[in-house]
């Protein structure tokens, strides 16, 4: 509203300027006409701030939409013994509205040996965020509100102990997500 404002009092004053200049008073034309310019420029000035915060709220992605990330039970902890091998699905539900081309990776720990899964898995080497993580991912081209996508998983616990399985979904204009979740592995 401002720059709109602003560009009205300018083409006003303008016009004073003119019918003032045309009446011979001189010395109020040039005061009228700096007043103008300084108005106009502060309105371009607006403007320019105006369009450069649309473009930029038009091309940052929205605010992160809740997800619940979970095991195929809706729990977040998983129990498993030591040497034996389990299988346990890992998913994603949106929340709040559909996700579009939804990439979702997940990073076992070292402790813990993926034995079978559908989806390619790769150890994380030295340099990378988790070293010597496993990276599973798959991606779902329309995930749907509340409603669960997984991925199995055939996985054997190495050691006793209580791990993190990090999860991250990254989807289309949207920020990146993560949680944890808990796998405790047992004698």
């Amino acid at each position: 509203m401002i720059p709109v404002g602003t560009l009205i009092s300018t083409l006003i004053l303008t016009y004073v300027s003119i019918y003032c200049y045309y009446e011979g008073l001189e010395n109020v034309v040039g005061f009228l006409t700096g007043i103008s310019v300084v108005l106009c420029g502060g309105a371009i000035w607006s403007l320019c701030k105006t369009i450069s915060a649309v473009e930029y709220a038009a091309m940052r992605p929205a605010p992160t939409i809740t997800f619940d990330i979970c095991y195929d039970s809706l729990q977040r902890s998983k129990t498993i013994k030591v040497g034996q091998e389990a299988r346990f699905s890992i998913g994603v539900i949106p929340l709040e509205e559909n996700v579009e081309n939804a990439a979702i990776r997940i990073f076992v720990p070292p402790e813990i040996q993926i034995k079978k899964c559908r989806y390619p898995h790769v150890v994380q080497p030295e340099g990378f965020r988790l070293p010597g993580y496993t990276m599973s991912m798959f991606d779902k081209e329309f995930a749907v509100k509340n409603e669960y996508e997984g991925i199995e998983f055939g996985v054997l616990g190495k050691k006793p102990g209580i791990y993190e399985i990090l999860v991250e979904v990254n989807a289309k204009g949207i920020s990146q997500y993560g949680t944890n979740l808990l796998v405790n592995i047992v004698e």
